[in-house]
């Protein structure tokens, strides 16, 4: 999905734009470092410089330097090759005002609530006239507490229990509407949101879906009565 975004047509200017005002956004955005984390894989292993520390850039925006410890520099044209680059959460968000701020048409940034906070907020009215609207959603998270998402981002495999167990579709769409699984369900649930806030301002395991879905009576919220 960012790779894919990345290769938007528009991307090249933005890229460059950073590139050229990297010391600006470097002060704001990794104070410590001074440095933006411009990413790229090295074409031989894979390997990924976490915090750019190591960068060598084009005075005109151009292309950014990158050093392999095991394969040596190589270089990525910000012109021709964007949808090889990578960056942090901040400098990713950095890279998404930049470019929905030059559109024709206002938009609307849906992200987790771990991104919940004025961090985000502060640090983008700094450096753009049109700011996003920014709505913040409850994390559905695993029995361990960590973020489902994120999980299967990270490993294909890392719910292999689920598919196991006959509960692949919480975790595949396909599958769900394979199941017949009745997707109203989740939205009477997120109705209830307006209705009672409290269930907007917390997290969701994905037991409690499975419990949904299964028609069991869950007493949330009762101690607010």
């Amino acid at each position: 999905m960012e790779e894919e975004f990345m290769s938007n047509p528009e991307i090249p200017h933005v890229l460059r734009e950073i590139v050229i005002r990297r010391e600006l956004y470097g002060k704001a955005l990794a104070p410590e470092r001074g440095s933006l984390a411009i990413r790229a894989s090295c074409p031989g292993c894979g390997l990924v410089e976490k915090y750019g520390t190591r960068n060598l850039y084009a005075d005109d925006g151009s292309a950014v330097t990158f050093q392999c410890p095991s394969h040596g520099l190589f270089t990525c044209n910000t012109q021709t090759e964007s949808n090889r680059f990578q960056f942090n959460c901040q400098l990713f968000n950095l890279v998404l005002g930049l470019f929905y701020e030059k559109t024709p048409y206002n938009w609307i940034e849906i992200c987790g609530s771990d991104y919940a906070g004025f961090w985000q907020e502060q640090l983008l009215l700094r450096f753009l006239s049109k700011p996003a609207i920014i709505v913040y959603t409850p994390l559905i998270s695993d029995w361990s507490g960590s973020k489902v998402s994120k999980s299967l981002y990270l490993q294909d495999t890392a719910y292999q229990y689920f598919k196991d167990s006959g509960q692949e579709y919480l975790l595949n769409y396909e599958v769900c509407r394979r199941e017949n699984n009745d997707l109203a369900i989740l939205w009477k649930e997120v109705e209830l949101w307006v209705d009672e806030p409290y269930r907007l301002f917390r997290g969701y395991s994905i037991h409690y879906l499975h419990l949904l879905f299964g028609g069991e009576a869950i007493g949330l919220g009762t101690i607010h009565k």
